[in-house]
């Protein structure tokens, strides 16, 4: 059934030479995009092999680094209570002269007697007493 205004439209089937005509037209059109995909690809191909150098690089790197400092923790778990040891023992270094001085308070017969002796005048510069 036909409608008013509407008309069938026969189409005719291409030729074999249409086909690889139009087959043609289509390979030059696409082969230069394919071309520059192609050499797209093989930069990203570099691109990848460089960052995969890298990231193997900074791999081993971290590596050593783990290991280095674990031994750096281990040296300071060590360290760490001689440092406690040696802190203390300086304190008791620093303070042992001033524990070993023999200190004579309110006698006046030393006192005097010590700043007599320690008062020459060649001395006297020296001790300000």
């Amino acid at each position: 059934m036909r409608g008013p205004g509407t008309e069938q439209v026969h189409q005719r089937k291409p030729s074999l030479s249409e086909i690889m005509a139009a087959i043609r037209d289509l390979k030059g059109s696409l082969e230069p995009q394919v071309d520059v995909v192609a050499v797209d690809v093989g930069l990203l191909r570099a691109d990848l092999e460089k960052v995969s150098h890298k990231v193997s690089t900074v791999v081993t790197d971290i590596a050593r680094l783990q290991s280095t400092s674990k031994a750096l923790e281990e040296q300071v778990r060590f360290l760490t209570p001689e440092h406690g040891r040696m802190a203390a023992r300086l304190e008791d270094q620093e303070g042992r002269p001033w524990r070993n001085n023999i200190r004579v308070v309110g006698v006046l017969f030393v006192e005097t007697l010590i700043t007599d002796h320690l008062c020459t005048k060649r001395l006297s510069s020296f001790f300000m007493v």
